[in-house]
């Protein structure tokens, strides 16, 4: 009974993990467009923000998903 829900609870947690991996690989990419050259500045590329800057957001969503991973392992270690 707690194994069903709990393997229905990691795998829901699994497809959320890659959504999130996606977004963040996925994200510098759109630093190259057009918009945002024009807030950021004509100098921005897809490893430079330019005259933007990071904030919070993005490092933290990475660290979360270094957690999860982290945490996986863990897991697999534990149980198996």
């Amino acid at each position: 009974m707690y194994s069903d829900t709990i393997d229905t609870v990691e795998n829901g947690e699994s497809l959320t993990s890659l959504c999130m991996v996606i977004a963040c690989v996925s994200f510098p990419f759109g630093w190259n467009s057009d918009e945002f050259r024009k807030v950021c500045g004509p100098e921005s590329n897809r490893f430079e923000v330019g005259l933007c800057s990071l904030r919070w957001a993005y490092p933290l969503a990475i660290i979360g998903e270094y957690r999860l991973l982290m945490k996986r392992i863990l897991l697999f270690i534990v149980c198996y």
